[in-house]
């Protein structure tokens, strides 16, 4: 395992990498490649008390197929699950009769040419 706290130039994202001590690199528990890397902020690592006890920790997540849920109890909810889980405010772009053409509605003129069709 190897550990890169500070990543990014000027950026608080660490780097958490398990590689395989073979050349070439072969499967391991962890990774069908013998490759597995991390983005991981440095204040995580340093919360499991270092990059081994994290490094550990997230093994032990990644086996037990709740590595989700183990990096969500550091990070809180991803993006992408918090997507579906909220309404949208945002009219949908296919949705006949769009917004383009309301707006072509209150203005009484076409923005696009006739033959032209609308993308989204």
């Amino acid at each position: 395992m190897e550990y890169t706290a500070q990543y990014f130039p000027n950026s608080a994202i660490g780097m958490l990498y398990f590689r395989c001590p073979h050349e070439p690199a072969k499967p391991h528990a962890l990774s069908d490649s013998g490759h597995l890397s991390r983005f991981v902020p440095p204040d995580t690592v340093e919360a499991c008390g270092g990059p081994q006890q994290y490094a550990a920790l997230l093994a032990d997540a990644i086996l037990g197929g709740k590595e989700k849920e183990f990096t969500e109890a550091f990070e809180g909810a991803s993006f992408e699950s918090n997507r579906h889980q909220r309404p949208s405010r945002h009219r949908q772009a296919t949705q006949p009769g769009g917004y383009a053409e309301e707006i072509e509605a209150e203005e009484g003129r076409l923005l696009r040419p006739l033959g032209q069709k609308m993308l989204f």
